[in-house]
């Protein structure tokens, strides 16, 4: 049973590091710069993002707000545009 555990737990831990960290993806899509707010773990920051720039945010989650107003909350593992100052999904 020892044995067994040691070896689940070094599996574990193993795929813990292999594993990618996962990030939110934003590109601008519109023709304009757009800014956007992060909230994450509580500290809120900006950031500019050009035309057609994608960004790699928020790695454990967060809250964006799109210039259009829109306040949205992220896991961390998703890719969104903006579109016309608001968030669009991407595929």
């Amino acid at each position: 049973m020892s044995k067994f555990v040691t070896y689940l737990c070094l599996s574990f831990a193993t795929a813990l590091v292999a594993s990618p960290a996962l990030s939110l993806s934003i590109t601008n899509q519109d023709g304009e710069v757009r800014r956007i707010a992060i909230t994450e773990n509580g500290e809120r920051s900006e950031q500019d993002i050009s035309v057609n720039e994608t960004v790699e945010l928020c790695e454990q989650g967060c809250f964006i707000t799109f210039p259009d107003g829109t306040l949205t909350a992220y896991q961390g593992d998703e890719k969104i545009g903006i579109r016309n100052g608001g968030p669009a999904l991407l595929k």
